[in-house]
């Protein structure tokens, strides 16, 4: 049998003009075969000439576009919450969305699915410039302009899954490090940097809320991310910078019964009383201004929003600690109040505090721990450095 190279492909194979991206993914499927594909590519509309396509055909040459040989389907589709009547393209270009998707993700990374996205410059230009508003929600409408094209190649059957363009989590991560860029280039300390790094962590907790082939969308989950509730969540360089991968081994391994001795299934904190859990680096305490009693899902909630924010957020530079509580200021405008914080996941009655910060100090027992110039600082709004021994 004859080895099938890139050189098969219909068109040369180029990558993406950044924002634009190719993602692999074994969720698309495995088992495809290249020739299949290729032959599959090969019945795409072909031309140099920019033609208009009907939204929502099906004639076989509008969008959504499906072909199929043998072990591979391809899908051509339209992404984003309004879509346009008519999408004007090159025919040509498809094709070449086509050998990037084979070449990248079917030849390349052993037979599994995957997508690439065509216009999502329009999309990040829209998310960004709406950055400099007085009235910018994240959440708010998008235009028409900011639909996008994506190219599916898939396992079959022909309507597996949803447009990965609207539910796969690649997507709204991609938009986040492209505010991260602009969070970089802006002027430190200015209200801009500050709107772009809060930005580029709400597209991210969206990110977190999406799963390839779900039903629940980006702007979905950027509803879900930026819902004005009364929980407030903040990310604090003076918490320090805790690892991802140690705060990662607490929110996966140790938030739950197993973290207590003897284990239960709740949590008592009060005046006086907080519960630390903490992995190397990573400190994560639980308290509360009144005694109160705890669900570990009510803490995982709020962990979770945290940690995408805070520890995991592409427009921060690096890890930092933060916490999250009940906010009595939630009604204030959003302009003014997305200067200092972010609000999400209805997760934590009045009074319970979280905060994840970077320990300075060796740790000993809970009890000292409790007493440590860290906690000490943590628990005051002060800077952690003044606890760093040297």
């Amino acid at each position: 049998m004859a080895t099938t190279t890139a050189a098969s492909l219909p068109t040369d194979v180029a990558t993406p003009t950044a924002p634009d991206f190719f993602h692999c993914n074994p969720l698309y499927g495995t088992g495809i075969k290249t020739d299949d594909c290729i032959i599959a590519s090969a019945t795409l509309p072909q031309g140099e000439d920019m033609i208009p396509f009907t939204i929502g055909s099906d004639d076989g040459i509008g969008f959504p576009m499906h072909r199929s040989h043998g072990t591979c389907y391809i899908v051509v589709e339209l992404a984003g919450p309004v879509l346009p009547g008519i999408m004007r393209t090159i025919p040509n270009a498809i094709r070449a969305l086509a050998s990037t998707v084979i070449s990248q993700c079917v030849l390349i990374r052993y037979n599994i699915g995957g997508f690439v996205t065509y216009g999502l410059e329009a999309l990040v230009d829209h998310v960004v410039d709406r950055g400099t508003l007085e009235t910018h929600d994240p959440d708010s409408d998008f235009p028409t302009s900011t639909a996008f094209l994506t190219l599916t190649v898939h396992s079959g059957p022909p309507n597996r899954l949803p447009s990965p363009g609207d539910t796969d989590p690649s997507v709204p991560f991609k938009i986040a490090s492209e505010l991260y860029k602009h969070a970089q280039e802006a002027e430190p300390g200015s209200d801009l940097k500050k709107f772009f790094q809060i930005d580029s962590g709400i597209w991210t907790l969206a990110g977190t809320l999406l799963t390839p082939g779900s039903t629940i969308t980006w702007w979905k989950g950027l509803s879900l991310s930026w819902t004005s509730d009364e929980m407030a969540y903040e990310c604090d360089a003076s918490l320090g910078s805790p690892s991802d991968v140690d705060c990662s081994n607490i929110e996966w391994n140790q938030l739950g019964p197993t973290s207590l001795s003897p284990p239960s299934e709740v949590v008592s904190v009060g005046p006086g009383v907080v519960q630390f859990l903490h992995s190397n680096s990573c400190y994560l305490a639980i308290s509360a201004t009144i005694s109160i009693v705890l669900s570990w899902p009510q803490i995982r909630d709020a962990v979770a929003v945290l940690m995408s924010m805070c520890i995991k957020n592409p427009g921060l530079s690096s890890a930092q600690g933060g916490r999250a509580y009940y906010s009595t200021s939630a009604k204030v405008g959003r302009r003014r109040k997305r200067q200092t914080q972010v609000n999400g996941l209805n997760a934590l009655p009045h009074g319970v505090n979280i905060t994840i910060f970077q320990q300075l100090e060796p740790w000993t027992n809970p009890a000292n721990e409790l007493k440590s110039c860290t906690w000490d600082a943590a628990s005051s709004r002060e800077p952690l450095s003044k606890c760093a021994t040297s």
